[in-house]
C-alpha cells in the first residue's frame, strides 16, 4: 500500500523522444527535486546514444514550449511562445564537461566566442568558483551583450542565464537555459527578436563530450514574421557555429 501511495504521487515520466525532451527539460530545470530533471536527462542521453537516431547538419525541430512554462520566469517583461519555432544540434566536442563550465562560466565570453560578440557583461547573483568546484548545484547570471551577424546587422539583448548541474550516473551533466529579460534592439528597423529561449546540455563521453542545443525564436522581417525555414536555418547554422567556436577556444 505504501508503495502504491509512493508510486501514485510520482508525476509522469519524461518524454523518450527529443522533440517534447527539450522544452520537458527547460520546463524542469528548476525544480527543487531533481529527479524529473535527471529522467530526463538520462532519456537525453539514451536518445543521442542510439545509433536509430540522427541529427544532421540541418538540426532537429523541436516543439514550442508550454506557455505556462514561460510564464514562470523572472523578468519584468511578459514572455510567449505564440509564433515560435524551434530546433536542436548536437555536436562532439574534444574537451569534457568540466573544461566546458569553466568556459561558459568564468572565461570571458568575448574571448570564448571570438568574432560573436563585440560587447559582453555579466552580473552574478551567485558565486562562480562555488558552482565550478559543485559545491553549489546552481548558478545564475545576468548578460547583456552585443552579437554581431555578418558585419551587417548588430542585436543587443540582456538575458538570464541559468546553470545547474545533474547527475548522470557516477558522471555529472552540465545544463544551461536564457531567457530574454529586457527588449532586443536590433540595429535595422526592418528586424526584431521578439522572445528566444535557450537550453544546452553538455554530456560527458570517453572522448570530451557532446554538446546538446536547442533554441526557441521568435523574430520579425518587416511587418511579418520571418519564414520558419529561414528561422531554423538561421537557428541551426549558429548553434553550430558556435560550437566550433567553442572547441578552437578550449583546443588553444
Amino acid at each position: 500500500m505504501i508503495l502504491a501511495l509512493v508510486l501514485g504521487c510520482r508525476p509522469d515520466p519524461a518524454p523518450a523522444e527529443l522533440e517534447q525532451l527539450s522544452g520537458y527539460l527547460f520546463a524542469h530545470f528548476d525544480d527543487e527535486d531533481s529527479w524529473e530533471l535527471e529522467d530526463g536527462v538520462q532519456n537525453l542521453d539514451d536518445w543521442l546514444l542510439d545509433p536509430a537516431n540522427e541529427i544532421d547538419d540541418d538540426g532537429f525541430e523541436v516543439d514550442n514550449l508550454p506557455q505556462e512554462v514561460v510564464d514562470s520566469l523572472s523578468g519584468e517583461r511578459t514572455h510567449t511562445v505564440d509564433g515560435a519555432v524551434g530546433a536542436a544540434v548536437s555536436d562532439p566536442l574534444t574537451h569534457g564537461v568540466d573544461a566546458v563550465a569553466v568556459a561558459l562560466v568564468r572565461d570571458d565570453q568575448e574571448e570564448v566566442f571570438e568574432g560573436v560578440y563585440t560587447f559582453y557583461e555579466r552580473t552574478f547573483h551567485d558565486a562562480a568558483d562555488c558552482f565550478l568546484s559543485r559545491e553549489c548545484e546552481r548558478l545564475a547570471v545576468d548578460n547583456d551583450m552585443i552579437a554581431e551577424y555578418g558585419g551587417l546587422i548588430t542585436v543587443e539583448t540582456l538575458m538570464r542565464a541559468e546553470y545547474r548541474w545533474v547527475e548522470l550516473g557516477d558522471q555529472h551533466v552540465l545544463l544551461q537555459r536564457n531567457w530574454l529579460i529586457g527588449d532586443s534592439v536590433v540595429s535595422v528597423d526592418w528586424a526584431s527578436v521578439d522572445e528566444q529561449y535557450f537550453f544546452m546540455a553538455m554530456l560527458p563521453r570517453p572522448d570530451g563530450g557532446l554538446r546538446m542545443q536547442a533554441i526557441w525564436i521568435k523574430a520579425q522581417l518587416g511587418d511579418d514574421a520571418a519564414p520558419e525555414s529561414a528561422a531554423l536555418t538561421v537557428m541551426v547554422n549558429s548553434m553550430k557555429g558556435q560550437s566550433e567556436t567553442l572547441q578552437e577556444y578550449l583546443d588553444q
